[in-house]
């Protein structure tokens, strides 16, 4: 329907899921944000400015994942979790959703010394 700033305005994406992975061919990728009755926002990844206002756009069915595990220590990747540091394809079996419930804060020792008072 309407392209600007890297966000797409899209119609006819029946039973579009909160941020499910969208295919705008040419490899450009979107995620969609809010599912409205009559149309979806979608954020783009690649180089947008090739599409335009009437091109199709496809739904993959899944939810926009990345790569994890100890392959991913030190790597640079983008949201689609493809590395773009130059160090070759990320080998790994493991995947998690980049929208999640974030991890609860892990149990720690308590503080018993005033900061720099340790030690003396």
């Amino acid at each position: 329907m309407q392209i600007g700033d890297g966000v797409a305005t899209c119609s006819g994406l029946d039973n579009c899921m909160s941020s499910e992975l969208l295919d705008f061919g040419n490899d450009v990728y979107g995620i969609a944000l809010n599912l409205d009755p009559d149309y979806v926002a979608v954020v783009l990844f690649g180089e947008y400015e090739r599409i335009k206002e009437g091109d199709e756009v496809k739904r993959t069915g899944k939810i926009i994942q990345v790569p994890v595990g100890d392959q991913v220590l030190g790597r640079v990747i983008n949201p689609l979790g493809k590395p773009l540091d130059g160090k070759g394809d990320i080998e790994t079996s493991k995947s998690r959703y980049i929208e999640r419930i974030a991890p609860g804060i892990i149990l720690r020792q308590h503080v018993n010394a005033p900061d720099g008072a340790q030690g003396r």
